[in-house]
């Protein structure tokens, strides 16, 4: 009996995240957590209940959100991760004794690379990162994690492997966030096709696709008088052509 308690006592926080980016349209982010036992993997929803979350963000809060590209969309995701993980220990003080580990999985495995390398060599591998908004989502992420660690706790990230019924279940509310945050359909299918010419821009650089976003984004403003285009009368010329 004293073998099974001590099994027992180790448990595990698994978070499981997804996110469905539509370029210029919106996003969504789903998380799972669960409570797992170290040793066997079995849901302990008796000790702690499990949780979904679930986040919509409109084309007008991927600005506010500082998440115009997918890779900080799944930063973000990252950063409620830890945040939800934070608010259970919390919550659950007299359980949380027996949390040994907080395990964070993403869709995304070059995220949890870059972010591991991060957690590891922070603050001087800040220096690495060009871009002054992906430094900005780092930091809030290995904030997030530096402070789960400071509980004692063992921060774990990898990348998902796509099985599982909480992954599944954090793609499914992803995508159904994502969709909702899109003003309409059309607009949706719209941008999908044009899918791949969008990643080879945000290859080339951030500043071009952030540029292409606000383009985007302004061009809704415009009034449709100023995008009349221009008419050409050839009626006068080919009479003439004609003798008329």
């Amino acid at each position: 009996m004293d073998e099974d308690s001590s099994k027992t006592a180790q448990l595990v926080l698994a978070l499981h995240t997804a996110v469905d980016y539509v370029y210029c349209q919106g996003a969504g982010v789903g998380i799972v957590q669960r409570a797992e036992c170290a040793v066997t993997g079995i849901d302990k929803k008796q000790v702690i209940p499990d949780q979904e979350h679930k986040y919509g963000f409109s084309r007008e809060k991927l600005v506010v959100e500082n998440i115009k590209t997918p890779a900080r969309a799944h930063m973000l995701a990252l950063v409620h991760a830890l945040g939800l993980a934070n608010g259970t220990i919390k919550r659950h003080s007299s359980q949380a004794t027996k949390v040994q580990k907080v395990a964070v999985y993403s869709d995304s495995f070059k995220i949890v690379e870059s972010i591991n390398h991060h957690i590891k060599h922070a603050p001087t591998s800040l220096a690495e990162v060009k871009s002054t908004n992906d430094r900005l989502m780092i930091k809030r992420v290995v904030s997030r994690a530096q402070k789960l660690s400071c509980h004692g706790l063992e921060i774990y990230m990898a990348g998902s492997n796509g099985e599982g019924r909480g992954w599944e279940r954090a793609r499914i509310m992803a995508r159904q966030k994502g969709r909702q945050a899109c003003k309409s359909r059309r607009q949706l299918r719209r941008t999908h096709g044009n899918r791949p010419v969008e990643e080879q821009q945000e290859i080339k650089g951030e500043r071009t696709a952030e540029r292409t976003f606000e383009l985007v984004i302004r061009s809704k403003d415009v009034p449709k008088s100023s995008h009349q285009e221009p008419t050409c009368n050839l009626r006068p010329q080919n009479k003439q052509r004609l003798g008329v």
